[in-house]
């Protein structure tokens, strides 16, 4: 990888020509979503079996509560009517205005929020090709579509765009949460931060209202989410590999010896290096061995040491009797 990627995936690129570059991965993202959703158009009864599937699932584990939730809230009018409009500006609104202004004013954060938002798009474009699930509102199980009787149908699920068929994972849950760990590591405003918590909470309880979304579907955004988040890091480590020009990595120079132009290195026969002469030592030699003797003659014999009482032993005695030699070597 050159190094200009390795650098688009740690921060965004400058100017226009960066610009441009964000808006080509958006359209890619954008053209994704289409061809999931156009080979996933014609499996209605496959989505709503798995819907069916997914709902005994939840009786099995005591989480079918969509019935319980959106009774209650419609029971409140003006709760299912602030619950549709959260659905709709507690989503998309939010997640622009949060990544234009992490491109404005972080761009490393923002590399961050775009790589996973992209590798949790992914993930969940994956399921959505090949476990295609209704909603509680297509399922024919009597949940109501409280966004198509609002004001917001049209802007919440664009016709053409919006990809009927996805309801495992919840993009409303992880792409939100996304946005919230971001932005909740770097600001240190208490409201702020309190909003990035409230914000996947209230989505949560919004979606499944609403009609769109299962129980199930929001841990399976939120483990989504976190793959997102996890993704990104290992991109951003790779990325931050040291690479030397042209893509290849960075090669340790070799660990040589500084030394004089012109000298040599011990042993390598040097010819400015003078000889000692074998009379000189010879002469050290003798030295050497003149000196050991005088510290041999100052040196007790053994036997010495040992008390009298064991003079009767033959082996000791034979010891004792032997003068004691110091060779040097």
């Amino acid at each position: 990888m050159t190094v200009a990627a390795k650098d688009l995936l740690r921060s965004r690129g400058a100017g226009l020509p960066g610009l441009l570059v964000e808006l080509g991965v958006v359209g890619v993202a954008l053209l994704c979503n289409l061809v999931v959703r156009w080979y996933t158009l014609d499996d209605l009864d496959l989505a709503v079996a798995h819907a069916h599937d997914l709902l005994a699932l939840e009786q099995r584990l005591g989480l079918d509560w969509e019935h319980a939730i959106q009774d209650a809230t419609l029971g409140v009018p003006w709760l299912s009517g602030a619950s549709d409009a959260f659905y709709f500006w507690g989503y998309l609104p939010v997640l622009v205005t949060a990544v234009v202004w992490l491109y404005l004013r972080r761009p490393a954060a923002y590399a961050t929020a775009r790589n996973a938002l992209l590798v949790s798009g992914a993930v969940g474009m994956f399921v959505y090709a090949f476990y295609p699930c209704a909603p509680p509102r297509l399922s024919g199980l009597g949940y109501i579509d409280t966004v198509a009787a609002g004001a917001f149908d049209a802007e919440a699920r664009p016709i053409g765009v919006a990809n009927e068929l996805a309801a495992v994972p919840s993009f409303h849950v992880a792409w939100l949460i996304v946005a919230a760990v971001v932005v909740f590591r770097l600001t240190r405003s208490r409201p702020l931060r309190v909003l990035c918590v409230l914000q996947p909470v209230v989505m949560s309880y919004s979606i499944i209202a609403s009609g769109n979304h299962w129980v199930l579907d929001i841990p399976a955004g939120v483990v989504v989410s976190v793959i997102g988040l996890y993704g990104a890091d290992r991109l951003e480590r790779f990325a931050s590999r040291r690479t030397a020009p042209g893509g290849r990595r960075p090669q340790l120079p070799e660990l040589t010896s500084r030394r004089p132009a012109g000298s040599a290195v011990l042993g390598e026969g040097a010819p400015n290096r003078r000889k000692a002469p074998e009379s000189a030592v010879e002469h050290d030699s003798s030295a050497s061995r003149e000196h050991g003797a005088r510290v041999c003659a100052h040196i007790p014999r053994r036997a010495s040491l040992l008390p009298d009482v064991v003079s009767g032993h033959p082996d000791i005695s034979a010891a004792k009797a032997r003068p004691s030699s110091c060779q040097w070597h």
